[in-house]
């Protein structure tokens, strides 16, 4: 019982992590129409998969040639800043 639920709970939480990244990882081509003094009348968007899955190789390749996500100004990695008050209080 216990193990059905864990397993019911792990694929919940795989499937929102999936839904999750797939909008996330949107490719940003939008058009936008404006008319007079700037404002907006409309936009389109044209969704490609190809430009999807080209957006999720960027980032997988982004972390690769960075050894992770983003580095603040310091140059300290972030995993470093946020992991040093976690180590005092375990």
């Amino acid at each position: 019982m216990i193990f059905r639920s864990i397993l019911h709970q792990l694929l919940l939480w795989l499937i929102a992590t999936i839904i999750f990244l797939f909008l996330l990882f949107l490719p940003r081509t939008a058009v936008y129409s404006t008319g007079t003094g700037g404002t907006l009348i409309g936009a389109e968007y044209d969704y490609s998969f190809e430009a999807h899955i080209k957006q999720f190789k960027d980032f997988i390749q982004y972390v690769k040639e960075n050894k992770g996500l983003e580095r603040c100004i310091t140059a300290i990695p972030l995993r470093t800043i946020f992991g040093a008050p976690l180590k005092k209080v375990c």
